[in-house]
């Protein structure tokens, strides 16, 4: 792992992002603004990073990053999906290989850490890591905060369009699928890896129900204290279709003995334990 000292971002470019709100271009107007080609929309950089989330939702998405904080303090730092993310990444880097191979846009959408984007760079794609608050600096990874429902991006850019622990977390599960779609070229993939999918609608609130009790003890009261979710198959399935996509899954990208384990936790309580299949979305012909 690199230290933080060692990591060299790239500087954001102004050729890569585009209005979130009407999708035009965006020009740098002074070194601490981008300002939209054909309206007034100005968005601000700081430290380099350019604030690219709509500016209607931008109270939401602060609330979902104190939440997010809270959390996040509770936990102390444990990390307990660390080798499950590693065999996801895994599994997803490979599909984004095989089917959209570099170069070309890799944009991690729900980037976090942007670690993912960072092995991206390194497979030789050129990595864009997206989320709501300001990913931190990873080598050649071009960073900015946008949301999934209106991406920073111009129509047609990006070769892979990842989404890893994310999709769930989007207020409009099929705005944030038209929006990858859109950004998505015709011969290009959305990988979505470490999204719960839970089969029964009952099944998913009581999950999800579970997360949100932690996030209310830890002292959250905002939209993942109350609306944090798992996403049900059956719609989940009607949302890639509506939105342009064919769906195929990877099943056991976690690894047969967690998953075997998962299974068997489900007998023993009764609980509808979700899957995190590794999701590959193509551009629908």
């Amino acid at each position: 792992m690199e230290s933080e000292a060692a990591q060299v971002p790239i500087a954001p470019r102004g050729d890569v992002y585009a209005c979130p709100s009407c999708k035009t271009a965006l020009a740098r107007r002074r070194a601490d603004e981008l300002i939209c080609d054909a309206g007034p929309h100005v968005y601000p950089v700081e430290a380099g990073v350019p604030d690219l989330r709509d500016p209607l939702t931008r109270p939401h998405s602060e609330s979902v990053l104190r939440d997010v904080a809270l959390w996040s303090a509770a936990r102390r730092g444990r990390d307990p999906w660390r080798r499950q993310r590693a065999r996801a990444w895994a599994a997803l880097l490979e599909a984004g290989r095989a089917m959209a191979a570099p170069p070309g846009i890799f944009a991690d959408v729900g980037a976090g850490e942007a670690d993912l984007a960072r092995e991206a760079a390194r497979l030789g794609y050129r990595a864009l890591a997206i989320d709501l608050a300001a990913p931190p600096a990873r080598t050649g990874v071009e960073r900015a905060r946008g949301t999934l429902e209106a991406l920073p991006l111009p129509s047609s850019c990006a070769r892979v369009v990842a989404m890893s622990a994310s999709l769930h977390y989007a207020r409009d599960t099929v705005r944030a699928l038209q929006e990858a779609r859109r950004v998505v070229t015709d011969d290009g993939v959305l990988l979505i890896a470490l999204t719960p999918v839970n089969e029964t609608a009952e099944g998913a609130d009581l999950a999800a129900e579970h997360t949100r009790r932690a996030i209310r003890v830890a002292g959250g009261t905002g939209p993942l204290a109350t609306g944090y979710r798992h996403l049900v198959a059956a719609p989940l399935r009607a949302a890639f279709d509506q939105s342009g996509f064919t769906l195929t899954e990877w099943p056991r990208v976690l690894g047969i003995a967690w998953e075997a384990r998962r299974r068997i936790q489900s007998a023993l309580t009764g609980y509808e334990c979700a899957r995190f299949p590794l999701l590959i979305a193509r551009p629908r012909e």
